[in-house]
Parts: structure tokens; C-alpha cells; sequence
């Protein structure tokens, strides 16, 4: 705050790669803890509008989230702290915002949004991560809500829960055969684990499976980590997306900092 606050540090070319990293694991974080544990959530959505804006430029800022679909992210934290925090009369209201963000996400285009991006990669692979996120969003809105009691556990959310999850099951297949896409793949993975305690062995067995693979690929232990809290969740017999979580984890794989704008601020004039 003694340097203007976050939004001033964030206009320098120097820290702004800094502060991409500081969101994705702060929002990302956030999602993968129990409700009682989130933290800033106020901040992040006050801040929205300012994060879209600053980084739309960027080519791919948030493990290649698309933003509108990072905001959607940031909203559902939000309405998840409020549904613990807030008094239960406004839980008419929360199911009313619980809908329209889901409402936004399937509205969501991958197709117009790969549009928008550079042509040094394939339109279908920017696709592909549109689709990608597009259903581990939906599920992580229809699950975490549903925790809490904020959307309601109805056969047509969890026909919708089901079918999100096929096709998150396909295109992880599709995409984690390209190594340049696997250390993207682990919060939709841990997404996908998290629905897979549905009865369905197939999707816990590939979840199981692939995330030994990208903790090689990448080398690091975060996948291995999502793996242990995974298996320990599938056989605890319980279902909500707050019993999978006993404290705060962060499930992102690509964390290193680019410095090479900070050696260009700091060079002789």
C-alpha cells in the first residue's frame, strides 16, 4: 500500500510478470480448499474488471485459462465465501448469481475465443484449451455450489455434471498427449477427480494415472500431491467438493517468473 497499492505495482513492466504468477495462485488456490479457508476473495472480485483489462494483451496468463472463463473462477470463490460468511436468508440470492455465472460459462465461445489469439499456434489448439477449461469451470461451479448448498443437488445439474465431465475426459486424452499442454492439465485434472468420485472407476483410474506422468514430465511433486488427495477423497465415501479438501492446496504446475522485462528496465541509460 506504501507504493499505491496493487494496481499501481501491476503497471510496471517489471512486475506485472510477478503479479501473473501472484493471481493464478492465489484464484487457482483458492478453489482447491475448504470454503472456510479461502482467502482475499473481496480483493479478486473488485479487482476483476482491472485484471481483464490489464491482461488481455498477454498471450496465455493464467495456465492458459481464457480470461473471461478466470473471472467466472474468481466469481464462484467469492460466492462461496459469501455462502459461509453471509446470513442464510440471502441464500435465495447466491442460487440466482450461482445460475448466472454457470449461465456465462456455458456461453463461454472456445471457437471466438481462439480467434483472438496468435497465429504462431493452431486455432484448433486454442480450441482445444477453450474446451478444455470451458467444462472444468462448469463442474467446479456446479460442485463447489452445490457443497454449500448454494445450487441445488437436482437430476438436471447432475445430468449436466456428468456430461461436463465425458468430454473433460476426452479432450484432457486429446491433450495430454501434446508435452507442450501437459503441465497446463493439472487443476482440470484435479477438477475432473473431484466429479470422478461419482461411481465412475474409468475417470479415477486416468485421473490416477496421468498425474505420475506430468509430476515426470514437468518434474515437480504438485501433481503427485493432487493424486494423494484425490485417493485419499475417492475412498473417504464422501462427495462434496468441500470434503475432498482438508486444507488449502494449489494445483498449478508452471509457476517460474519471466525476468527478462526486469533486465530490461534495470539496463544503463
Amino acid at each position: 500500500m506504501l507504493r499505491g497499492g496493487f494496481h499501481t505495482l501491476t503497471f510496471s513492466k517489471s512486475i506485472e510478470p510477478l503479479s501473473l504468477v501472484l493471481w493464478t495462485v492465489a484464484v487457482l488456490g483458492n478453489t482447491t480448499c475448504p470454503a472456510s479457508d479461502l482467502a482475499m476473495t473481496d480483493f479478486h472480485v473488485e479487482a476483476i474488471d482491472f485484471i481483464l483489462n490489464q491482461f488481455r494483451g498477454a498471450v496465455a496468463p493464467f495456465q492458459l485459462c481464457p480470461l473471461p472463463l478466470f473471472g467466472e473462477i474468481i466469481r464462484i470463490n467469492h460466492l462461496r465465501m459469501q455462502a459461509v460468511t453471509d446470513d442464510a436468508a440471502e441464500v435465495e440470492r447466491f442460487e440466482t448469481e450461482g445460475f448466472d455465472i454457470l449461465e456465462r460459462i456455458h456461453g463461454f465461445s472456445p471457437q471466438q475465443w481462439a480467434e483472438t489469439k496468435s497465429a504462431a499456434t493452431q486455432n484448433s489448439d486454442w480450441v482445444l484449451m477453450g474446451c478444455v477449461y470451458r467444462a472444468a469451470v462448469a463442474l467446479y461451479c456446479i460442485l463447489s455450489l452445490q457443497s454449500l448448498s448454494v445450487l441445488p443437488s437436482t437430476q438436471t445439474l447432475r445430468d449436466c455434471c456428468t456430461t461436463h465431465a465425458h468430454l473433460l475426459h476426452f479432450l484432457l486424452s486429446e491433450g495430454l498427449s501434446s508435452p507442450r499442454f501437459q503441465r497446463f492439465m493439472v487443476w482440470p485434472l484435479a477438477v475432473l477427480g473431484v466429479e470422478a468420485v461419482h461411481g465412475c472407476a474409468e475417470m479415477r483410474a486416468f485421473v490416477a494415472e496421468q498425474l505420475p506422468l506430468i509430476s515426470r514430465h514437468v518434474g515437480i511433486y504438485v501433481p503427485l500431491a493432487a493424486k494423494r488427495v484425490l485417493e485419499s477423497f475417492w475412498a473417504s465415501g464422501m462427495t462434496s467438493w468441500d470434503a475432498c479438501f482438508d486444507k488449502p492446496y494449489v494445483f498449478t504446475t508452471q509457476i517460474a517468473v519471466d525476468t527478462s522485462r526486469l533486465y530490461s528496465d534495470m539496463s544503463p541509460r
